[in-house]
């Protein structure tokens, strides 16, 4: 694998990135859904709002074991890059 960029791994960089396109595309597919007349859509909109909350329980989850189990700074290292 190769070097992290910036204290990311290529994983990590990937699967934020997955989080965050399903943060926005819950509410869009739901506005959609209710106010733009795509009744059609409402089983996509469900599927993805379930996939987002296992996926933000698994990083809820990942970030606990980087705390307390693995003690590797991670949390510290999110905080202090946000003050820069």
């Amino acid at each position: 694998m190769s070097a992290p960029h910036n204290g990311y791994s290529r994983l990590q960089i990937a699967l934020h990135r997955i989080m965050s396109v399903l943060i926005f595309a819950t509410p869009a597919l739901g506005a959609m859904t209710w106010h733009g007349g795509f009744d059609d859509m409402g089983d996509l909109y469900e599927s993805v709002g379930q996939v987002l909350i296992i996926v933000a329980i698994g990083h809820l989850v990942l970030v606990i074991l980087h705390q307390l189990l693995w003690a590797d700074g991670a949390l510290a290292r999110v905080f202090s890059r946000s003050r820069d």
